[in-house]
């Protein structure tokens, strides 16, 4: 009888130290995305400093495409892109880097739902809702620093700082 009590006891001991270093993994792998996305959120954040993050949830992962990759499958950015390029030629070299970049890795699309508090520029607290899209090549373990292309709410840093520059934000 006191055997077995041990066993059992032993069995469920080593059940959760598995089951916490799976879910330590899976944690850290989403930590690191969050990380990421974090990043770029509070560049848009009129009050940086008074972000918190609420719930971090419907994370996904799913193979990406080429037009969601290069134009966020939108038809009127792969148009816009295709005419930019004609007349800047220097700008069709990036784009066909990552093309390339994108035809040469098994690349992954990963997206998460950020809910947070912060305040606006008039110090109001406010709640936001932000959708994130990292891409990744699929056949690299994740690791901090290695995402491209993050983008909050369809918008990479750069598209963000354009949009503010022409007025369109």
């Amino acid at each position: 009888m006191r055997t077995t009590v041990i066993l059992t006891l032993a069995t469920a001991a080593l059940a959760a130290i598995g089951a916490a270093v799976w879910t330590s993994n899976r944690n850290s792998q989403e930590a690191i995305m969050l990380d990421a996305c974090e990043k770029v959120l509070l560049e848009r954040l009129r009050s940086p400093s008074t972000y918190q993050l609420i719930e971090a949830s419907d994370i996904r992962t799913e193979e990406a495409t080429e037009d969601d990759y290069l134009y966020n499958n939108d038809p009127a950015e792969k148009k816009r892109t295709i005419e930019l390029h004609l007349r800047q030629p220097e700008l069709a070299e990036n784009h066909e880097y990552l093309r390339d970049l994108f035809r040469s890795t098994n690349m992954q699309k990963l997206t998460m739902v950020i809910e947070y508090d912060a305040e606006n520029g008039f110090g109001t607290p406010i709640r936001g809702r932000s959708l994130c899209a990292v891409f990744r090549d699929g056949d690299d373990p994740m690791q901090r620093g290695e995402f491209m292309n993050v983008r909050i709410d369809g918008k990479t840093s750069i598209d963000w700082a354009f949009d503010g520059l022409s007025g369109s934000d």
